[in-house]
């Protein structure tokens, strides 16, 4: 059984640091509930492992997030899964952290957009105000004779 196709959810939040669009977890789920209410389910869990830096001195704590998707038989339909990262290791910052993880796992695994696409310009730490600049101006190409 494939995967329902659910319609695109409305970008109706603004990211205050990049002012870019995005659609929150309530609307998310908003637009998912119908095949919720089919049968289909969702488990989402954060899977921790111990790693070792490149040094191989330091054990490090290793966390990711993982979203998968049943169909109404049981079955596994998706699985996805990325790192997990909790940027202020207190109960504020870990659960904005599962927000946005819940938010990009159910984005990912129903293969739909939730926010505005910004050309990877957040991921490069700048904002997409940073790239709107004048345009390039060229030099005059000189003219080329043609035969007549």
């Amino acid at each position: 059984m494939p995967l329902p196709v659910p319609e695109i959810p409305k970008l109706s939040a603004v990211n205050p640091h990049f002012k870019n669009k995005y659609s929150p977890l309530d609307e998310v789920l908003r637009v998912l509930r119908p095949f919720f209410n089919e049968g289909w389910t969702v488990c989402q869990t954060v899977q921790s492992s111990e790693g070792s830096s490149d040094f191989g001195d330091d054990v490090t704590l290793e966390r990711t997030f993982v979203t998968q998707v049943y169909n109404p038989k049981g079955e596994l339909c998706n699985n996805v899964s990325f790192p997990f990262f909790i940027g202020k290791e207190d109960p504020q910052g870990l659960g904005s952290a599962l927000t946005y993880a819940r938010r990009y796992g159910l984005c990912l695994a129903f293969n739909i957009a939730g926010q505005d696409d910004d050309d990877a310009e957040a991921a490069h730490g700048r904002s997409t105000s940073d790239t709107k600049r004048a345009p390039v101006r060229r030099k005059a190409q000189p003219q080329r004779k043609t035969a007549q």
